[in-house]
């Protein structure tokens, strides 16, 4: 029932009439925050740059051998792809948008969400890669639904005060999901994995 650019056709139309909706959300693109003023929405920016793969494309190798997809981290018990992790949104202290979306992993499983100053090719840490390493920050817990959750979750605390993000400057921080997987059979008994991690560029 919105109308949120005032043309006298509903948002939903809007969209399926051809309208922008980089997000799904069924509002128009045009109605939506753009901070930096290039042309994308900022919920639907390219938050950051993944790195470290289980794939072992210039990365350390998976633990027991295992091969995940490209841009992934290392095989769970549940999907040989890996977990993986995108960053979308604006990484601002000012217009903070940035979210921390992670899939491919098992339905229901724990997943912690942290924060580095370094960056890693990738330690062996349980059955995955460590690729987010120095000072560390843990953001915060959720569930996976589906194999897939985000943080913040909505109405969350920004990531750039979760991570306590220097007031001044440009600064890179370094992000992984750690995730519980069940099967005690999987690799080792250590029952934890990894996604692969994703480089995020903080500007004011």
């Amino acid at each position: 029932s919105n109308d949120c650019n005032v043309n006298g056709v509903l948002d939903v139309c809007d969209v399926l009439a051809g309208a922008p909706d980089c997000n799904g959300d069924q509002v128009p693109d045009a109605c939506q925050s753009d901070a930096n003023g290039d042309g994308v929405m900022d919920d639907c920016q390219d938050g950051g740059t993944a790195y470290c793969f289980g794939s072992g494309a210039g990365s350390t190798p998976c633990p027991c051998g295992g091969v995940g997809a490209p841009r992934s981290g290392c095989p769970n018990s549940v999907n040989p792809a890996g977990g993986y992790l995108v960053a979308t949104g604006l990484p601002s202290r000012i217009a903070d948008t940035l979210v921390l979306r992670a899939s491919q992993m098992p339905p229901v499983a724990t997943v912690l969400y942290f924060q580095g100053t370094s960056q890693s090719n990738g330690v062996v840490f349980g059955d995955g890669l460590r690729c987010a390493t120095g000072l560390t920050v843990r953001l915060g817990y959720t569930f996976n639904t589906n194999g897939a959750s985000q943080w913040p979750p909505a109405g969350g605390v920004p990531i750039h005060t979760a991570g306590q993000i220097p007031a001044v400057g440009a600064v890179t921080r370094y992000y992984q999901g750690w995730y519980r997987d069940a099967s005690a059979t999987f690799c080792t008994v250590n029952r934890f994995k990894l996604t692969n991690g994703v480089a995020v560029v903080w500007v004011p």
